[in-house]
């Protein structure tokens, strides 16, 4: 889940909160969002095992990092502390303790539109392929909107 929505944690230090990512807990399901002013990765998961009592917090970026490394050095499950002004990720026998952003995060739902005018279905491989002949062009410079037409 981080790997997949990290990529979109702001690194400028103008809006601190966006600097982490938003964990929210809502019955059985763990929502992860990331927001850098252009981009916003959101992803979900059922959550096993016991319910937790719904809760929300933002984790920083770079403790995220970390973590991201470990579990890919480690398997198995991850437990979530959550505190008052800190959070505690358990992944296996490493534990990382951060301390939680604090503010108030965009509201994520009203930035994602219910329905969409275009919807295009492509094949994954193809698709990703073509991604990276444009990333080959692409550089932070020339990095503005693309225009598509269906």
């Amino acid at each position: 889940m981080i790997n997949q929505s990290i990529f979109a944690v702001s690194d400028s230090d103008i809006r601190p909160i966006y600097t982490g990512s938003l964990f929210e807990i809502e019955g059985n399901l763990l929502t992860v969002v990331s927001v850098d002013g252009y981009r916003l990765a959101k992803r979900t998961e059922k959550l096993e095992g016991a319910q937790m009592e719904n809760c929300e917090f933002v984790v920083p970026g770079a403790a995220l990092n970390d973590i991201e490394r470990i579990c890919t050095d480690e398997e198995g499950d991850v437990t979530i502390s959550v505190g008052e002004k800190h959070i505690a990720f358990i992944i296996g026998e490493t534990v990382v303790i951060s301390r939680r952003l604090e503010g108030t995060f965009l509201n994520y739902r009203k930035s994602i539109p219910e329905a969409f005018k275009y919807e295009v279905k492509v094949e994954r491989s193809e698709f990703m392929s073509s991604i990276e002949r444009v990333a080959l062009v692409i550089t932070e410079k020339n990095n503005s909107p693309h225009p598509y037409a269906f």
